[in-house]
């Protein structure tokens, strides 16, 4: 009965060499389990490398910025010296102008408009001149337009025109055989004198102590000569050529 018992061993039992393999089995499965399922630590970031390169490109830009401000700041400095520069020749060439239209004004080359007195000198009205008259003291002459004319100038007159020739620095008038020429044009009486300027120069084309000789041919052959004041007197460009004969054009200084 106990050979029988002894040949009919457990499947367990085994010998004790085999029980330690197993052992020592199961524990490494343990073991390698655990060790799979753990979580695998990061190896902490020990490079600068992005940070550096973060800091290169602040310090780069920061670079570019202040260069492009630098670069503004010139640019406005030289666009505010250049505003101050056209504004200066700007100034001067309104100056310019100015002076310019002054001249032109006292040269004669623009018409005028303003109060002033009108002047008429006309040939006699008789009709028949007397026996052993003579002739040339019934008609007006050249001198007696020149005498018309300085004493306009005298009284202030700004602007004088004869007809529609404008009197300046350069007029001549003189008489070619009857004919009155007032800047080389032909004039004919009626002649009429228009001057700008003050209202005393009615006053005194009007004294009895102003063109004597005039007024006594008036009263004594009938030569007409008439003074009315105008409100709105009109005074005609100059129209004539300005001549030179010693004049050229000056080098640049």
């Amino acid at each position: 009965m106990s050979k029988v018992r002894s040949s009919l061993r457990r499947p367990f039992d085994l010998p004790s060499r085999y029980r330690w393999l197993t052992l020592v089995g199961v524990v490494l499965g343990l073991f390698i389990s655990m060790e799979w399922q753990a979580p695998v630590a990061k190896a902490p970031v020990t490079s600068d490398y992005p940070r550096e390169l973060g800091r290169e490109t602040i310090q780069r830009l920061e670079s570019e910025q202040k260069e492009l401000k630098q670069l503004i700041a010139e640019r406005r400095s030289r666009l505010a010296s250049m505003q101050k520069d056209a504004a200066s020749r700007k100034s001067a060439l309104a100056g310019l102008n100015t002076e310019l239209e002054s001249q032109r004004v006292l040269a004669g080359m623009v018409p005028l408009t303003g109060p002033g007195v009108q002047v008429i000198l006309d040939d006699s009205n008789v009709k028949t001149i007397p026996q052993g008259e003579d002739p040339a003291h019934y008609i007006i002459h050249d001198y007696d337009l020149r005498d018309v004319v300085s004493l306009l100038w005298q009284s202030g007159a700004e602007a004088i025109a004869i007809g529609d020739e404008r009197v300046v620095a350069s007029t001549s008038i003189y008489c070619v055989g009857s004919t009155i020429l007032v800047n080389d044009t032909r004039t004919s009486p009626p002649y009429k004198i228009v001057a700008i300027g003050p209202p005393s120069m009615e006053e005194v084309l009007n004294s009895p102590s102003r063109l004597q000789k005039l007024k006594m041919s008036a009263r004594q052959y009938g030569i007409q000569l008439k003074v009315s004041q105008l409100k709105d007197a009109q005074v005609p460009a100059f129209s004539g050529r300005f001549s030179s004969r010693f004049l050229q054009p000056g080098g640049g200084s």
